[in-house]
């Protein structure tokens, strides 16, 4: 929400958190439907809000004798709007102020359009720069487990930078006589400010029962799986409650499989800490690609180790 205020009228307004969630079925159904067909609305308060009083109460408290609002479609897509208030008088707005008003929102909104394209081509352009650089990393030459670890590690900061994670890690799954089928970090790389979770000893030995199952069957049939936190762990309470009481607390997560040989190795996975976002399509499509360039990589690793030293276990799919 972004206010400008007469120089008699202080800011506190866009601060307010109610206002920056404000359901739509508050408001008279004629508003919105005249802002979703394009056209502007607005006059003296008390008569175009007449039938919803609670709105009305609230304009009324805050001194607002009349409102005019302006649609502001981005790609033929109703996005919001832009208000003027008026708090001396009671009035319906003139034909040429709202000619001049609706002329002057039509710019914003190609403005925001302009802005949202360049954007996302600047998105796209970050992503596609962060597959080429976690190519080129996973193409080193490795001697031992800890290199492999390293490069594991600049792998992922390429991919967390590019889509502003909190956290990036990789797991992988191995059975437990006494727990069944297991998962543990190997590889995490944080943001400034984000504490690390690989050398707590629980990460190192999780059993996928204390897991969604929704979470197992995604990645062992090669899909990705995340959605905000509350929802991806909605099967299981206590992690949702664990990842509270986080500092930062976890808000979103997306993971997605690493397969080797045929075969579900672990995944990777991303936490965000500062919003509770869905991912988008384009995010999950990148991660993907990367997730099938780590499981390639560690297939090397393994075909290269058992030529060189017998009996080597680097990378092996664990059989479950």
């Amino acid at each position: 929400m972004a206010v400008a205020y007469g120089p008699q009228y202080h800011p506190d307004f866009s601060e307010s958190w109610l206002l920056q969630r404000i359901p739509w079925s508050i408001a008279a159904k004629d508003a919105r439907r005249s802002l979703e067909n394009g056209q502007p609305f607005g006059g003296v308060v008390k008569e175009v809000f007449g039938t919803k009083p609670d709105f009305l109460q609230t304009l009324n408290e805050d001194g607002v004798f009349s409102v005019q609002f302006f649609p502001v479609h981005i790609q033929s897509e109703w996005r919001g709007y832009i208000g003027f208030d008026d708090r001396q008088h009671e009035r319906w707005w003139t034909e040429a102020e709202i000619m001049l008003l609706g002329m002057a929102v039509e710019m914003f909104g190609n403005a925001l359009q302009r802005w949202q394209t360049e954007a996302a081509f600047e998105r796209q352009s970050n992503y596609e720069k962060a597959l080429a650089l976690c190519s080129r990393v996973l193409h080193q030459v490795t001697q031992s487990e800890e290199e492999q670890v390293a490069v594991l590690n600049q792998a992922l900061e390429h991919l967390r930078l590019a889509v502003d994670a909190g956290r990036a890690y990789l797991f992988e799954n191995f059975v437990d006589p006494e727990l069944g089928l297991c998962t543990g970090m190997g590889a995490e790389v944080c943001a400034p400010g984000v504490d690390s979770h690989i050398n707590v000893p629980a990460i190192q030995h999780w059993p996928w029962s204390n897991l969604p199952d929704e979470m197992l069957q995604a990645l062992d049939t090669g899909k990705p799986y995340g959605w905000l936190k509350e929802e991806a762990f909605a099967s299981i309470p206590v992690l949702v409650q664990n990842f509270e009481q986080q500092q930062p607390p976890l808000l979103s997560v997306q993971t997605f499989p690493i397969n080797y040989s045929d075969r579900w190795w672990g995944f990777i996975g991303f936490d965000d800490v500062k919003k509770s976002r869905q991912w988008s399509s384009e995010e999950v499509r990148i991660l993907r690609i990367a997730a099938e360039m780590i499981g390639n990589t560690l297939q090397r690793w393994q075909t290269s180790c058992a030529r060189t030293v017998p009996g080597c276990s680097i990378g092996a799919p664990t059989a479950f």
